[in-house]
């Protein structure tokens, strides 16, 4: 076990909890290290959300770009 398994976990906002929808959600750290990083140094993404509700989030920006290119389509036929 390493030092970032024995470190103190950083809790956001106090709770434990999906940032999205607001129920119970373990945040995990997942780490990784490249090859130009100096040694003991990792870069760390914080995934505070279900996949799920991750997905739906994205699904949404997705249709809503969607959206804007459909518009935009009809604003240059009518011009």
């Amino acid at each position: 076990m390493d030092e970032y398994d024995k470190a103190e976990r950083i809790i956001i906002c106090g709770q434990n909890e999906c940032s999205i929808c607001g129920k119970e959600f373990k945040y995990r750290f997942p780490r990784w290290r490249f090859l130009d990083t100096p040694e003991g140094l990792y870069e760390v993404k914080f995934k505070t959300e279900h996949p799920a509700c991750l997905s739906l989030l994205r699904k949404i920006e997705r249709l809503k770009n969607e959206i804007l290119d459909l518009e935009f389509d009809l604003f240059r036929k009518k011009n």
